[in-house]
């Protein structure tokens, strides 16, 4: 038997492994990783559906298929409830070649066809069984990114994480848009069914109890007649597909030993919608930068720090999603699942999901008005959705107020004192306070969930706000956009057309804090640049511009323009 030593072992070659492996190859260890499927990706067993800021790993030939806009809920009564939801229908099997590849030309070793025989985590080898053979690889971290299923926890003893079964065709589409379809229904008890638009095609599938397995096929071919009479899809079904989704929360430990789990493997699927690709991205990164201190800077707490880091970034947003799961499973075993009100309490584009059980108790949803409530509650599912992208500690609940004052000493004395040195005029934090406060309000009437952050003139922050259901992404991308606006001394839109791909300009967007989009805007009072305010999380940068400006015209006054 032939063998290896590898700094990293990687099994699995999904969006996590393919993450993990580039994140620490990259990083100057050395990367074997291993696939059982012949051709990664294939067959494809995802609905395909990614979070826009998740963009970023969708731009190889072939990956991006259709941007996404919004997404319909359907309730019990037949009740069509819209939402806004920005996302990127890709091509899934692309999208992990790509991200392989990524790897692969990093310097990674990769093996398809190739499945772990043997694991000996006592002396940190495992035993490969490919089309070259059988080989026996030394390791020093190894990564499990081997599906919900994952042969790595098997063989080290850990329990099978609790899923749910999926089914689905891909359909010739009659009627494009641009909107996600989700049935919410007592007839599909653990899931919900739904309609993926894809370019010239459709994935239209459900996901059950594996209890309810049996009637799958007849519950899905149903659906699609319906549609085909609503002259939406065709009747042909050109690809059929299924499989697996952990629902049932993170493992009790995400890193055993020199052994790293990640993605499904690790139990980061949403327990509530099944998204998954966005937090196995996430977390491959983080564990191959892990490995990396772990390996080469000698930290004996990086890989913990990885399962803290990860907890913090997911926990809250799984625990919660746990909790609507164990709800949703008492009311079908109770017959109640085909009511509106309990749909809309265990669903994340509805804000009664987002609420604790006094709030419930307390305060009713206003029926009546669907739109902008609808609306902020379609932010909140972007934001379990993106949950890992940059979340951070304690942000999950309330508005996040923090002021963080710049102070400045300005010199002033002799005329000879006064040629080396310059005086400016700073917004007082309670200045830049009320233009957040502004912008946020604005979002928020409107009916958007955002992040407002408030700079002074040298791209410090001053003040910071995310309101409730703001996704975590927002508080970054809030002061990178205040921070971009006072920097080239002029309007993230602007920015943004004047760096479009070709142009002698487009390099700035490789800078670190560039944001080049919509949502930042300078401030100025008396001629002179004052700071700079950043909105993110409207449905586009032309929203964001809106709540900025209203936060400008808040203290215009203040600042003598």
């Amino acid at each position: 038997m032939k063998s290896a030593a590898v700094d990293v072992l990687v099994i699995g070659l999904g969006p996590a492994g393919g993450a993990a492996a580039a994140a620490a190859v990259k990083r100057g260890l050395s990367v074997a990783a291993v696939d059982r499927k012949k051709r990664i990706g294939v067959p494809v067993q995802c609905a395909e559906f990614i979070p826009l800021p998740l963009a970023r790993c969708a731009q190889g030939p072939g990956v991006p298929a259709r941007r996404i806009t919004g997404m319909k809920s359907v309730l019990p009564s037949g009740a069509v409830i819209a939402t806004p939801l920005p996302g990127l229908m890709v091509d899934r099997a692309a999208f992990d070649q790509a991200l392989a590849r990524e790897a692969e030309e990093a310097g990674a070793v990769l093996s398809v066809g190739s499945r772990l025989a043997e694991l000996h985590a006592a002396d940190s080898t495992a035993v490969v069984r490919g089309p070259r053979g059988t080989l026996r690889i030394r390791y020093r971290v190894l990564v499990a990114a081997d599906g919900p299923l994952s042969t790595v926890a098997r063989l080290i003893g850990l329990p099978a994480l609790e899923t749910v079964n999926t089914r689905q065709y891909t359909v010739p589409l009659i009627k494009t848009f641009a909107e996600t379809d989700i049935w919410l229904s007592e007839r599909y008890p653990g899931g919900y069914a739904w309609l993926f638009p894809k370019g010239e095609h459709a994935n239209l599938g459900l996901g059950m109890d594996p209890r309810c397995a049996a009637e799958m096929k007849t519950l899905l071919d149903a659906l699609h007649r319906q549609l085909v009479k609503e002259g939406r899809v065709g009747r042909d079904v050109l690809y059929r597909t299924g499989g697996a989704i952990p629902v049932g929360g993170l493992r009790e430990r995400l890193a055993v030993g020199n052994i790293v789990f990640i993605g499904d493997a690790a139990g980061f699927t949403h327990p509530i919608t099944g998204a998954g690709i966005a937090a196995a991205v996430v977390s491959g990164e983080r564990a191959g930068e892990a490995a990396h201190a772990l390996l080469s800077a000698g930290d004996q707490n990086a890989l913990a720090g990885y399962e803290e880091d990860m907890r913090d970034q997911f926990g809250h947003a799984i625990t919660r999603a746990l909790e609507r799961r164990r709800q949703l499973a008492r009311a079908w075993q109770e017959g109640a699942a085909g009511t509106d009100a309990v749909q809309r309490r265990g669903w994340i584009a509805f804000r009664d999901y987002f609420e604790d059980e006094s709030s419930v108790q307390t305060v009713a949803p206003d029926r009546g008005k669907q739109g902008a409530g609808e609306q902020l509650a379609s932010r909140a599912d972007g934001s379990e959705q993106q949950e890992g992208l940059t979340a951070r500690k304690n942000m999950a609940r309330g508005i996040l107020i923090s002021a963080l004052v710049a102070v400045i000493v300005v010199v002033a004395g002799s005329a000879g004192a006064q040629d080396a040195t310059y005086s400016v005029k700073l917004m007082t934090p309670e200045t830049a306070l009320k233009a957040a406060q502004a912008a946020l309000k604005k979002c928020r009437d409107d009916g958007f969930q955002v992040a407002v952050a408030v700079v002074d003139r040298g791209g410090i922050t001053q003040v910071l706000l995310r309101d409730r259901f703001a996704g975590p992404h927002t508080v970054s991308m809030a002061v990178d956009k205040a921070w971009t606006a006072v920097s080239f001394r002029t309007s993230t839109a602007e920015l943004a057309k004047a760096t479009q791909a070709g142009s002698p300009q487009s390099a700035i967007r490789n800078r670190p804090r560039v944001a080049a989009v919509g949502g930042g805007l300078m401030i100025e009072g008396g001629g002179a640049l004052m700071g700079g305010i950043g909105v993110s999380g409207a449905p586009g940068g032309d929203r964001d511009d809106v709540c900025a400006k209203a936060g400008i015209a808040a203290i215009r006054d203040s600042l003598e323009f």
